[in-house]
């Protein structure tokens, strides 16, 4: 029988394990790609949906990467739940470094641009919000505009090539297992492997 932990957590162990599984990051990616690769559809759907959850990611609009990968994965034909899925490419720990690293490039691209050097990314996104909320246009032209104007030039090399490189290899990594899921399950009908026992576990 399987057990649930009478302890729950609290407000503080969630936020922390939020910023850091409990299980660690190396665990969590591989997790993370055994689900995608049990998603039901075609390698090269679920590989579309994840690229498009991994790209939007890069882009300046957090807070909407879900509904965005969702509807770009659907319209190329890719898995939306992969789409959902690869989004966690987007988390508190990349983010500063996406931000700071799409920023700067869109300032390689956009030479003539009159912003400072530096950006507090804290303010900006707090300024974006109050003039989506307010509907405030001159916030928006004034503090907001300027800053991700070049947050989204800036993000256009990387969405590329992070779809790119997530698509061709999770749809050769996903092909590769399916083939040797088939093949064990094939054993299994033989006779050849032996069904491992449901193990029992009981969290304390």
């Amino acid at each position: 029988m399987l057990f649930n932990s009478r302890k729950k957590p609290d407000f503080l162990s969630r936020i922390y394990s939020f910023f850091w599984p409990k299980t660690g990051w190396s665990r969590a990616w591989k997790y993370i790609l055994l689900r995608v690769q049990r998603l039901p559809g075609t390698p090269s759907s679920i590989a579309k949906g994840f690229a498009c959850g991994v790209a939007v990611s890069f882009t300046p609009f957090v807070g909407a990467h879900l509904a965005i990968s969702g509807v770009v994965s659907w319209l190329i034909g890719g898995n939306v739940l992969a789409a959902f899925i690869g989004t966690v490419v987007g988390n508190p720990w990349t983010f500063p470094i996406i931000w700071v690293l799409i920023f700067k490039t869109g300032k390689f691209f956009l030479p003539n641009s009159y912003l400072l050097l530096e950006v507090d990314f804290i303010e900006f996104f707090k300024g974006l919000m109050q003039s989506i909320i307010t509907f405030d246009i001159y916030v928006f032209q004034d503090k907001v505009w300027p800053i991700l104007l070049t947050m989204i030039v800036g993000s256009i090399p990387y969405i590329i090539i992070s779809w790119l490189l997530s698509f061709f290899f999770l749809k050769k990594f996903i092909y590769k297992l399916k083939k040797l899921r088939e093949i064990r399950m094939k054993l299994k009908r033989k006779g050849f492997l032996k069904k491992r026992k449901k193990e029992t576990i009981v969290d304390e």
